[in-house]
């Protein structure tokens, strides 16, 4: 009879315990959204960088700006006289003008800002960002989705203040239990707002 309830004990123990296994390990991506998250609002930028693959994000955003900026640019210029020659001439700017954004945008308040509001931040230590960013937030509410798109990548998607479009961030797993922001797609609106 003790051997009957001893078993009976362990197997209940042994689902008990994949159940709160399997849970946690689902319930991972959530809790480092949380932390990034919670780091941002105690100005732990340090604490934040944890979660952040600094240069995937980089590859991600420079992939979808420098390409709408060229189009855009060689649109403009190509109409005009000698527009060959200007293109010619405004390629490395355009390069510059792309870096200067995501290195400006891909920190941690800056990525807030941009999952935020929708905003790329043009340039380090923008007060004119800072000031609308707080503006944005007290006049309307962001929407956000939290899904699995397979085992080891994770999309926050946000719905931005003022119906800007939808930025989704790709979080990837860096180990069983950890989870790095890897990727952002944003939508036409912030690719477009890049100024020269």
């Amino acid at each position: 009879m003790a051997l009957m309830k001893t078993r009976r004990f362990v197997s209940c123990f042994g689902v008990v315990s994949f159940f709160m296994f399997c849970s946690y390990v689902y319930l991972t991506p959530y809790l480092s959204i949380l932390g990034f998250k919670s780091a941002i609002e105690r100005k732990d930028y340090e604490g934040a960088r944890k979660y952040i693959h600094f240069n995937s994000v980089r590859r991600s955003l420079k992939s979808q700006l420098l390409p709408a900026l060229q189009q855009r640019t060689e649109r403009e210029i190509s109409e005009s006289s000698f527009g060959e020659l200007k293109l010619l001439l405004v390629k490395p700017v355009l390069k510059v003008v792309v870096d200067t954004t995501v290195d400006s945008t891909v920190t941690p308040y800056g990525l807030k800002l941009l999952l935020e509001t929708g905003r790329l931040t043009q340039r380090i230590g923008s007060d004119e960002d800072t000031t609308s960013h707080k503006k944005s937030m007290s006049s309307k509410e962001v929407k956000v989705r939290l899904f699995y798109e397979n085992f080891n990548v994770f999309v926050l998607s946000t719905l931005t203040a003022g119906n800007k479009g939808t930025i989704n961030s790709y979080w990837g797993r860096e180990s069983f239990f950890n989870w790095k922001l890897n990727a952002i797609e944003l939508p036409t609106e912030t690719i477009l707002s890049v100024s020269k």
